[in-house]
């Protein structure tokens, strides 16, 4: 995957959170079919090598690990846990540290599947680009992706 991005210039990030998981695809218009392949390839058939995602999970563990080496993070972690008690926002977050062992690729396969839906999804389009180019490889993007409904959601505290 990184080959391909460096092989067409092309800049992709992924960021998830809280709230909501982004992904920015930096492309010249000329290369908008290529990237929407790229993302279609990610989306539809990422594979999560294992050796890569045990060494991410331990990075995880030990920058959750580290949080109370910092005092103001800790009192800031604290008082949000106090604030939000009873809702989802009030979870500790270093009880992540007992999630990640049970992470696993065909868990990271699935959240893509029920989450990475059309109906999930705001798209923001910047640029020199023809908004009909931008119109078709994204309906055609879209009618590749499982499900077009909004995946349904539980908060668990």
């Amino acid at each position: 995957m990184a080959r391909r991005l460096d092989e067409n210039a092309l800049q992709l990030t992924f960021y998830s959170g809280e709230e909501a998981t982004e992904i920015q695809l930096s492309l010249m218009k000329e290369d908008w079919e290529k990237g929407l392949a790229i993302l279609e390839d990610i989306l539809l058939h990422s594979r999560f090598d294992t050796e890569l995602l045990d060494v991410i999970k331990q990075q995880i563990r030990t920058s959750l690990e580290r949080q109370g080496e910092n005092a103001q993070a800790a009192a800031m972690r604290e008082a949000t846990i106090a604030h939000f008690k009873g809702h989802a926002y009030g979870r500790d977050p270093l009880r992540a540290i007992e999630n990640l062992s049970g992470i696993n690729p065909a868990e990271l396969q699935s959240f893509l599947r029920t989450y990475c839906v059309p109906g999930n999804m705001v798209v923001g389009v910047a640029g020199d680009i023809d908004i009909t180019t931008v119109e078709r490889g994204l309906n055609k993007l879209f009618a590749l992706l499982p499900g077009t409904s909004t995946a349904e959601r539980t908060v668990h505290s």
